[in-house]
């Protein structure tokens, strides 16, 4: 009974070396890359720590006294957060989406109005940002020249203050939005839709499906897979859509505290803190948080959609 103990304990050390040299031998093959991995690791934990530390004095001069006194200008911040994340980029996103869908929809089946139609939608797209802020803001203008308040004059309705109101300048800016968006989208959706297979929808029919199940069931699964990178996309294009917010609004109405304002975005009030105030160092912050964040949103999300984890699964 004695002997089999010792030849046992010895027996352990050898097995451990035997699965370290297999996994060694299994890693080898990929030194490099561990390297470069491990040497990222390293200077991201370097760098956190340094800005941390450079960006105490930052926290302490500005964002500390904005959550210590309660000023206007936190209420500013609380508002523009909420018009980004609850309207303005959610709300542009879901509008885009539904109105490409159902014009996809449309212009799926075979008409003869679908190339004069694709044609008419998709050329707001090809329009610069910039020339498309000057025309609606000469479309909502409030003055006697504002086309949309001259037609409601001569029907009789009163003037709507499109871009003055805080009830309706964000609502104005997604209109706008969407007008520029939606054509290139609905081309994106109708081709993904017709890579769809027609066996699977001959399939359908034979089994009885109604339209709106065969949508469901079959088209809208295939659709979402293409789409997912595209609406992560666009999520992060509305969050910066610096153009649409600066040149049809400005940020206004209604500015709260000394830089904020109702449909202030986070890259149009940082564009105020910086420019107007000269508060660069809060301006950086923000510049490098929203960054982090959106890249973080956006590297999780897609991991963990369809188009990721089974990219040959509807070839």
């Amino acid at each position: 009974m004695p002997g089999p103990g010792p030849r046992m304990a010895m027996g352990k050390p050898k097995n451990a070396k035997k699965t370290i040299s297999r996994i060694l031998s299994y890693l080898r093959p990929y030194r490099a890359r561990l390297v470069l991995v491990a040497a990222g690791i390293l200077l991201s934990a370097l760098a956190g720590v340094a800005g941390t530390y450079m960006l105490r004095p930052i926290l302490n001069e500005y964002i500390v006294p904005f959550a210590a006194t309660g000023s206007a200008e936190l209420g500013g911040f609380a508002a523009m957060i909420a018009a980004l994340l609850a309207i303005y980029a959610l709300g542009a996103l879901v509008s885009i989406m539904i109105f490409s869908l159902l014009l996809a929809q449309w212009m799926f089946k075979d008409r003869r109005i679908n190339n004069i139609a694709q044609t008419v939608f998709f050329t707001p797209h090809l329009v610069a940002g910039v020339s498309a802020g000057f025309i609606w803001s000469w479309l909502m203008s409030s003055q006697s020249y504002g086309l949309f308040n001259s037609v409601l004059n001569s029907l009789g309705l009163p003037s709507v203050r499109w871009l003055d109101d805080s009830s309706t300048a964000m609502l104005s800016i997604i209109i706008m939005n969407t007008w520029k968006s939606i054509g290139y989208y609905s081309l994106i959706i109708m081709s993904s839709m017709k890579s769809i297979p027609t066996e699977i929808y001959e399939a359908a029919r034979l089994d009885n499906s109604t339209g709106v199940k065969t949508f469901f069931k079959i088209t809208l699964p295939y659709m979402m897979f293409v789409m997912t990178p595209y609406l992560i996309t666009q999520f992060t294009g509305n969050v910066n859509n610096f153009n649409v917010i600066f040149l049809l609004s400005g940020g206004a109405p209604t500015p709260v505290g000394n830089s904020a304002g109702k449909t202030d975005l986070l890259v149009t009030w940082l564009y105020k803190l910086t420019v107007d105030q000269q508060y660069f160092n809060l301006g950086s912050v923000i510049g490098i948080m929203t960054f982090v964040v959106l890249a973080i949103v956006a590297l999780v999300t897609y991991r963990n959609t369809a188009s990721y984890k089974d990219e040959e699964g509807f070839q």
